[in-house]
């Protein structure tokens, strides 16, 4: 992962209370909120494997909702406690649920960041299972789910 300038404050997330306090805590700690041109987004890594986030504490900055070939998936960019950044994609009934319910209670609600800053304490839990498929065959699945 590349590395961030500054580690986030978990404590201080639930006292902004404008745009302006977020683009400015922000950038105090290296994440330019206002980056037109995307420099940079593209040379983070992308995560494989969400089971090394298991019970890892991270911080969403900031995720966004894309169409995917079977619907809906939602990019986010995410940093760890060492102040690590990457780009976790998530399409499931797990993750991207989460986000888009989180994300349409805070619009409703008028939060300024509906979607952006959200720390996950526990990290991420894996639900395995058997899926059977239309054939009747089955195969072994997974679905992530954010641990708050």
């Amino acid at each position: 992962m590349a590395k961030a300038l500054a580690v986030f404050d978990e404590n201080i997330l639930e006292t902004f209370k404008t745009i302006e306090e977020v683009i400015e805590y922000a950038n105090s700690i290296g994440v330019n909120t206002q980056d037109n041109d995307a420099d940079g987004i593209f040379s983070l890594d992308i995560i494989d494997d969400k089971d090394t986030l298991a019970g890892t504490p991270f911080m969403l900055l900031n995720w966004r909702f894309n169409k995917g070939t079977w619907g809906e998936f939602v990019s986010c960019e995410i940093m760890d406690n060492s102040g690590n950044h990457a780009i976790m994609n998530d399409g499931s009934a797990g993750i991207c649920k989460q986000l888009r319910d989180l994300t349409d209670y805070r619009m409703e609600n008028g939060h300024p960041t509906p979607n952006a800053l959200r720390y996950i304490k526990s990290g991420v839990k894996a639900s395995r299972y058997t899926h059977e498929m239309p054939d009747g065959t089955e195969i072994q699945a997974v679905t992530y789910y954010l641990q708050y």
